[in-house]
């Protein structure tokens, strides 16, 4: 059973933090420290409330609890919030690391700038009344424009 990206990074910053998983469910207010083993393990899957509360406890991000090591933090504003979004969501529906992985490469590919002007070039277009295959046109021209 693979561990968990989240418990990963979980356990690296309770070593950074010198916290025991004893101390980290006191804090949490779980009756075992077996539940905190089980979630390491991806034997169990935590609830987002406690997700968030853990990532309260040794005080890290939730966006950071999820990242995956090694991946690009050069995005910023709207593009940083898409990309966190979208790997919470990940999370949230316990999509496989794997899966996650070949998610972001794609998204990477892609561009969150991409991704966030074709989302406004269709939102737009619904504002401006103009037919959706005139926005798709717009979004194919945008790109090639992007990438040439």
């Amino acid at each position: 059973m693979t561990k968990p990206i989240w418990a990963q990074n979980a356990q690296k910053r309770m070593k950074q933090l010198g916290m025991s998983q004893l101390e980290l469910s006191n804090q949490l207010g779980l009756k075992t420290v077996g539940a905190i083993g089980h979630w390491f393990n991806g034997r169990r899957t935590p609830t987002l409330k406690n997700i968030e509360l853990l990532a309260a406890c040794i005080k890290m991000p939730i966006t950071e609890l999820f990242k995956i090591p090694g991946e690009s933090n050069t995005l910023d504003g709207d593009a940083k919030h898409l990309n966190d979004a979208l790997m919470l969501l990940c999370r949230a529906v316990s999509v496989s690391d794997e899966n996650v992985k070949n998610f972001f490469e794609v998204f990477e590919l892609i561009g969150a700038e991409n991704v966030i002007k074709a989302v406004k070039i269709l939102s737009d277009a619904e504002t401006e009344e103009k037919s959706h295959t005139s926005a798709v046109i717009d979004i194919f021209d945008f790109i090639k424009k992007s990438s040439s």
